[in-house]
């Protein structure tokens, strides 16, 4: 209903119908989805070019976003790391905790999930703590490996 139909009103009131479409009307109502698919994703750009611009920071809520909106099928459907990749600048929370039965940790294994080939913990661990020093974040996760190892022997 978003779309703007305007000279195919015919053409909204058959799929709101259920009626099958003619070839040409198909070509029509496939022309129409594509441009207004187009406004959006320009609409979304302009957006997260401002938010860049301006320095915003969006916290991303996992759990709450899957849980709450119903829009995400799977947590690997989450945009975090597309986010990050664009140059957001990014945090993370846990929403409403007991609710949702989370923690913080969980919510930053769960945007290592949305890319885990790509999103690093290292990287997410910058985004997550503000620690900008990468060298001095391997530093330490190299000191929790050696720990937990001597805890193993």
């Amino acid at each position: 209903m978003d779309m703007d139909f305007t000279g195919r009103e015919e053409i909204r009131d058959k799929l709101l119908r259920g009626e099958p479409l003619s070839e040409a009307e198909t070509i029509k109502a496939t022309k129409t989805k594509f441009h207004h698919a187009r406004e959006v994703e320009s609409y979304q750009h302009d957006v997260l070019n401002r938010m860049i611009d301006k320095r915003l920071t969006l916290v991303s809520l996992p759990s709450s976003n899957k849980k709450l909106t119903g829009e995400l099928a799977d947590y690997s459907d989450h945009p975090f790391s597309w986010w990050e990749k664009k140059g957001l600048r990014l945090g993370v929370g846990t929403d409403n905790d007991i609710t949702l039965s989370t923690s913080f940790i969980r919510e930053m294994l769960i945007l290592l999930y949305t890319d885990p080939s790509e999103l690093k913990i290292t990287k997410l661990l910058i985004v997550t703590t503000g620690e900008s020093r990468r060298d001095h974040l391997s530093h330490l996760l190299w000191q929790v490996r050696k720990q937990a190892d001597m805890t193993v022997l």
